[in-house]
């Protein structure tokens, strides 16, 4: 255990640089005189299921500079086991940690004793530049699973002890004490509730279920049937499709919502048939599936009920066509697997995956309808007492446990809840995460919020794990690609599309260029050629972007491009390939211009990349703002 400073540095093996910059050996512990507590440092509470895993977020508030702290906490391990800890601050390669601001983070699990033990130290102590712990901070985040009985549990630390709490200040003086920091502690509870998986033989019922056509009830417009699927709760909505039919028919109705009322389902799947698609597609209709752990609004014409028939040969049958609409969360043993995935990313799970599906069937025969030429909407729900602030964005899981962005949105609704908006254009498992990233070089950049954003939302990443080079101009290919990411569009429309003369199907950025090919937003050279390698100019950029909003429906081309032009000194280096949407960009505010110029010639920054591409997101109501 960590019984001092001396036993903290004793931890380190990269301490010995440290320890040599003290002439007089170790510095001794001396107490912190102070009014009130230097630090506040606060355990996160939490709520969760039986089965379920969750994050604790560990933060200080220090009025004095941190530059090492200890501590262990502890828990019952009959009833909580601790996974994984991320660290938020601090570099956990001990060799990278010697560099790193942001200084070594060490952590040690024990879930047979049931304890932890971090410890962390600003490597640059006694240099000419520190870098103490100061302020707000949140300092790692602990990955719990809860298991054993139901009630009140949590994570404790002995606060007299200091092999379990312990954050020093140093005093560079001539007699270099250290300083034991006063420190205030706060949280750490966990509430183990029954899982939904606990109401064994309990089963949604008929009452349940609730059929609306335009907002408005309608009684007795579906059946609906509960059963035990290998221990998962199956509920299953059927409507009734010739009173909707006629409901529609008549009165030009937009939404068919079929909504589940109780949370004891673990899947809900909808039924409706070819005809009554057929009709809804005519009328621009859509159909919602709602529960309460997800939802689901798809419009009947991203369907293409017809497509659908040929594939099917059911061209003359579309009445016996059935077509389902799927929402299955993930069980607790994939939800660990989840939240193991988003660890080796650096991040954490905040709710259950949930695997939305479409699927036609005639005859014995079925098709899945999983890609779509426009956004389709979903929304995850948050779980109960979730600290907004801890939720980054939604993620599509590839079977290779890989996350990759989807754009999202988090909203608060009228009883206060919080979900996960979701727009995307094929069907997949998605889940919501947490993720805190930031680089040292742009701490105090301009762009630092749109980096920090987009970093957090595994859109961009830096060019080491502590440097983004905000400043240094980026190629064509990784333009495409962080813009791709940014609209969460992976994988082409067309497979059978063809790559650039200069492009290997092996490169990294080959499926990149081919999707943004087949969607449209890029074009080659005449000679069939896309240097990838070579720097976008800002022109460039801005053509792709305008190209991109068109896709969003968002392209708002000036009725006087040149009018808005003519604002900025060199409006005359645009050329007229780009007037337009430089034009368009100016307007919509993806780009402010530099000087009073557009400098629609110079190369593109990674910086300036990840703005504009976060004010295209913003402006479309993609991402928060």
């Amino acid at each position: 255990m960590f019984k001092s400073l001396r036993m903290i540095q004793t931890a380190f093996v990269l301490l010995l640089a440290f320890m040599l910059s003290w002439t007089g050996g170790v510095p001794p512990i001396a107490a912190a005189e102070s009014a009130g507590p230097a630090v506040k440092l606060t355990i996160g509470d939490v709520s969760l299921s039986t089965g379920s895993i969750s994050t604790v977020p560990v933060k200080v508030t220090a009025v004095q500079g941190i530059y090492s702290y200890n501590l262990q906490l502890n828990f019952d391990p009959a009833r909580l086991e601790v996974s994984g800890l991320s660290s938020v601050y601090g570099n956990t390669d001990k060799d990278a940690g010697l560099a790193d601001p942001k200084g070594y983070f060490s952590s040690n699990i024990d879930n047979k004793e049931g304890w932890l033990r971090v410890a962390w130290i600003d490597t640059s102590a006694g240099g000419e530049t520190e870098h103490p712990i100061l302020g707000d901070r949140e300092l790692f985040v602990i990955h719990v699973k809860a298991k054993g009985a139901t009630g009140d549990t949590g994570f404790t630390l002995a606060s007299g002890d200091p092999e379990q709490l312990l954050f020093a200040g140093v005093n560079f003086g001539a007699d270099a004490a250290a300083e034991a920091l006063q420190t205030a502690v706060t949280g750490g509870a966990v509430t183990v509730i029954p899982a939904r998986s606990d109401d064994s033989g309990k089963l949604p019922s008929l009452s349940d279920v609730k059929v609306y056509l335009g907002g408005k009830e309608q009684p007795s417009y579906a059946s609906a049937s509960s059963d035990a699927v290998n221990g998962r709760t199956v509920t299953t909505i059927k409507v009734d499709n010739d009173k909707a039919l006629a409901q529609i028919g008549q009165q030009g109705q937009t939404r068919l919502t079929l909504a589940l009322n109780s949370s004891l389902a673990d899947k809900v799947v909808g039924k409706l048939n070819g005809t009554l698609v057929k009709a809804m597609e005519s009328g621009k209709a859509e159909v919602e599936v709602k529960t309460p752990f997800a939802s689901y609004v798809l419009p009947a014409p991203m369907i293409q009920i017809d497509e659908v028939a040929k594939k099917l040969g059911a061209e003359n049958a579309l009445s016996a066509i059935t077509i389902d609409i799927s929402l299955n969360e993930a069980d607790a043993d994939a939800a660990a697997a989840a939240q193991k995935a988003a660890q080796m990313q650096t991040a954490s799970l905040v709710s259950a995956p949930v695997e939305f599906k479409v699927s036609a069937e005639y005859n014995g025969h079925q098709v899945a309808i999983d890609r779509f030429n426009n956004y389709v909407e979903r929304s995850i729900a948050i779980p109960e007492g979730t600290d907004p602030g801890r939720i980054t964005t939604a993620v599509v899981m590839g079977e290779d446990g890989s996350l990759k962005h989807i754009p999202t949105r988090v909203v608060q609704g009228s009883d206060g809840s919080y979900s996960a908006v979701v727009n995307s254009m094929s069907n997949s498992v998605y889940a919501v995460i947490y993720s805190a990233k930031s680089f040292a070089d742009t701490e105090k950049h301009w762009s630092r919020a749109d980096v920090a954003d987009l970093a957090s939302r595994l859109v961009i990443q830096g060019a080491s794990a502590n440097r983004f080079e905000p400043d240094r101009s980026i190629s064509r290919a990784e333009f495409v690609t962080v813009l791709l990411r940014g609209l969460g569009l992976y994988g082409s429309t067309q497979s059978t599309a063809s790559l650039p003369t200069d492009v290997s199907a092996s490169a990294w950025y080959a499926g990149g260029v081919q999707t943004a090919e087949s969607r449209g937003l890029i074009g080659g050279y005449a000679d069939g050629s896309f240097k990838p390698g070579a720097s976008i100019s800002r022109a460039e950029a801005m053509v792709v972007l305008n190209r991109a909003a068109a896709l969003l429906g968002q392209s708002r081309t000036p009725a006087d491009p040149q009018a808005v032009l003519s604002a900025f000194g060199d409006a005359g280096k645009v050329g007229a390939w780009a007037k337009e949407a430089v034009a368009a960009a100016v307007g919509q505010g993806w780009i402010k211009g530099s000087g009073g110029e557009l400098k629609p010639g110079a190369t593109l920054t990674r910086a300036e990349a990840a703005a504009m591409i976060r004010r295209l997101l913003i402006q479309a109501d993609l991402i928060n703002s």
